[in-house]
């Protein structure tokens, strides 16, 4: 069996996942049946859904948990401003992915009911100077008021380093969607699928393929292969 680590950042421990291919299909694994779709056909997912850092141990064997691999897996960082619409690298992986799950998760009439799939996401506020318009990053304060129509409001205000001159602040929301984290290997699955030449929709789709997440001050996957409670005859490599 060949054994490759790629894109580990060494320290003192880091993660040590690993794609393992197995020779035959996995008879065992009822590959599509963990999905959950709400009453509006959407899948929705957490941040600790689409994350994965070495602990704790998993072994990513179903459609479901591989999709979510694979979506934080898209290239990038693992979270994107709503209005970022220059990666077209990210749009295209991550509408690959929904047109697979789309695919693949019918009804009993052979129809999809999959109609996407709803990222968490959370707002940042960032603050301007109202009389340049340009970024604080200074100490920021806020306050409430009365307005002329008698309603209570709240303005905004900071302090620079420099002196303690009070600077008018506008506060701006911007929505941020996170993708997905992988410690240390988010792009072992690209490299995977490009160095082996084989398909997004056979990775997930397939029980030949599995993910193991684990950390190698753990080494819980090669302490089951130790005491052999994997069976290795199964097993045609691992990345």
């Amino acid at each position: 069996m060949r054994v490759v680590r790629r894109s580990v950042f060494e320290t003192n421990s880091s993660a040590s996942h690993s794609i393992v291919v197995l020779k035959e299909d996995n008879k065992n694994i009822d590959m599509f049946s963990d999905f959950k779709l709400d009453e509006d056909g959407y899948i929705a997912f957490s941040e600790r859904d689409l994350t994965f850092n070495r602990s704790p141990f998993r072994i990513l064997t179903t459609f479901a948990d591989k999709v979510r691999f694979a979506i934080a897996s898209i290239p990038g960082y693992p979270r994107i401003f709503e209005d970022d619409n220059d990666d077209l690298e990210r749009a295209y992986r991550f509408n690959e992915i929904t047109t697979i799950v789309k695919k693949y998760i019918i009804n009993d009439d052979g129809f999809s009911n999959f109609s996407g799939f709803l990222l968490p996401c959370h707002y940042e506020i960032s603050f301007y100077d109202k009389k340049t318009g340009e970024a604080f990053y200074g100490k920021t304060h806020e306050e409430e008021y009365v307005d002329s129509n008698e309603e209570k409001k709240i303005r905004y205000y900071g302090t620079n380093k420099e002196n303690d001159d009070r600077v008018e602040l506008e506060a701006k929301a911007t929505k941020v969607i996170c993708f997905g984290y992988i410690e240390s290997y988010y792009d072992l699955l690209p490299f995977f699928l490009k160095n082996h030449n084989i398909s997004l929709e056979e990775f997930l789709t397939s029980s030949r393929y599995f993910v193991v997440i684990d950390g190698d001050e753990y080494n819980i996957w090669d302490k089951f292969r130790e005491m052999d409670l994997v069976d290795e005859d199964a097993i045609d490599y691992e990345d």
